[in-house]
């Protein structure tokens, strides 16, 4: 594919064709809402892949140097795990997935973020970009803690129809909100900024986690700083 000696990054997106699931998951992402995010990638001189296994759904934006390589019949698990070695960064959705960059401590950028507490188990250099929560009643956002204490942590829903029943429902990122995640983690990987320094402005966040679930903060992991200033309330609150 010519792609030796190239600036090579993995994207990917978590839907039901994987385990042949018969139900959305939460965790699931629309993979082409990361169209405009990758689109730049590409006019910065990266070449993309998307990786995946058992996907049915293609992209439905193409480039000389963008592979939809999940629906390749050369793609293979081997190919994946080397794919993983040679890449410079990983884009995902909260899928298991995101252990292949990690085993090779490779930086990763993780949208529609769903389970708060899978941060402790990176290794790697993550921007986290979550979903939001709306209350179905009132039609206003949740704030992030709120969600977690009401929703995820005691009752651990999977399927948004469960999660519509006890009032909430869940809100993918946009196409916007992705691609300035990947500009945030471009200037991670050119070290324009530096995660400890962003992990201080975003310390209320993280110390509500750990209070009130008792969670020990991993200043590896940072929330994207542009979505966190823009939804500042959400977090803090």
């Amino acid at each position: 594919k010519g792609l030796q000696n190239k600036k090579l990054v993995l994207f990917s997106a978590r839907t039901s064709s994987f385990h042949d699931e018969k139900t959305e998951s939460c965790r699931n992402s629309k993979i082409n809402n990361q169209t405009l995010g990758i689109k730049f990638l590409v006019s910065k001189k990266y070449n993309a892949l998307r990786i995946g296994k058992n996907e049915i759904e293609k992209i439905n934006f193409s480039d000389q140097n963008i592979i939809d390589y999940a629906i390749s019949s050369e793609r293979s698990d081997f190919l994946d795990v080397y794919l993983g070695s040679k890449c410079e960064f990983m884009i995902s959705s909260d899928s298991g997935i995101n252990q292949l960059a990690d085993l090779f401590r490779k930086p990763i950028l993780i949208i529609d973020h769903y389970y708060c507490l899978s941060f402790e188990r990176y290794a790697s250099k993550v921007i986290a970009l979550p979903k939001k929560f709306r209350d179905i009643d009132t039609g206003k956002l949740v704030g992030f803690v709120e969600a977690y204490q009401k929703l995820l942590i005691n009752n651990n829903p999977d399927n948004p129809s469960e999660v519509n029943k006890l009032g909430y429902e869940v809100i993918d990122n946009n196409e916007f909100e992705v691609k300035e995640a990947i500009e945030s983690m471009l200037s991670l990987i050119n070290n324009s900024f530096h995660l400890n320094e962003i992990f201080e402005k975003q310390k209320k966040f993280w110390d509500n986690l750990e209070i009130n679930f008792g969670y020990k903060p991993n200043n590896q992991v940072i929330i994207c700083p542009n979505f966190y200033s823009k939804n500042i309330d959400l977090f803090e609150n």
